[in-house]
């Protein structure tokens, strides 16, 4: 067991937010543009990657000349008005509040690109509980990983790992935790919960956010199980 967390690390993208109809949007404004009459599958399942990535999947037979038009108008229209759909998840903003009153700090620490993280924390009404909230971009040269962010982040916050907590919904966020020695706690309504489930089937987990405080400040959280390495991908 270790102690009782003094310091929260949070995922953005399906942890505390949900982007998807910004990104859904986006996208079909991007293939309606590009791929006239191409029809836009349930984007849930593929968010992580890159939009090109995500693109690439939709339309497996893409060449790169039109994953390119794609990605460009995709990225006009989602910096423009998509980032403007995120909404804050059920309950996020109380749970902040809660944390921040019992003197929790709360960080963050994302794979999306830092205009658009900025704009949709103050959009959400979540950028005044956050001392920092750390993007690929927030650095030059950039972060390669969310990984190194984390380890970053802690280092100038001079946090102490064995009271530092990561809470996200992916493999990534779980691997990032580990490789930095915090503990991590999983949101079951995040978009990579099922992928995270399968891979470490008995990490620790919250299924919705007024049950958080109690589960953090309950009691010791236990160190997060080893995880296969995969692929840094970097969120829209």
């Amino acid at each position: 067991m270790r102690l009782p967390p003094q310091a929260i690390l949070f995922d953005l993208d399906g942890t505390l937010v949900d982007s998807l109809p910004g990104i859904t949007w986006a996208a079909r404004a991007a293939l309606a543009e590009v791929q006239p009459g191409s029809e836009l599958p349930d984007l849930r399942p593929l968010l992580g990657p890159p939009i090109r990535e995500i693109f690439l999947r939709v339309l497996p037979d893409a060449l790169p000349a039109m994953l390119t038009a794609l990605e460009r108008e995709f990225r006009a229209t989602y910096d423009d008005e998509g980032w403007r759909k995120t909404v804050a998840f059920p309950g996020v903003l109380e749970t902040l509040s809660e944390l921040k009153s019992v003197g929790m700090r709360c960080f963050g620490v994302t794979n999306k690109p830092a205009l658009a993280t900025q704009r949709i924390l103050a959009h959400c009404g979540l950028d005044r509980f956050f001392e920092v909230f750390l993007s690929p971009d927030s650095r030059q040269p950039a972060f390669a990983s969310k990984s190194s962010a984390t380890r970053a982040l802690l280092a100038e916050w001079h946090l102490e790992p064995r009271t530092t907590c990561l809470v996200g919904d992916t493999l990534d966020d779980a691997q990032a935790a580990r490789a930095c020695g915090i503990a991590f706690v999983a949101y079951s309504g995040g978009y990579g919960w099922s992928g995270l489930c399968a891979e470490l089937p008995g990490v620790e987990r919250f299924d919705d956010f007024p049950a958080l405080p109690a589960l953090l400040l309950g009691h010791g959280m236990a160190e997060g199980r080893p995880a296969q390495p995969a692929p840094t991908t970097m969120k829209i």
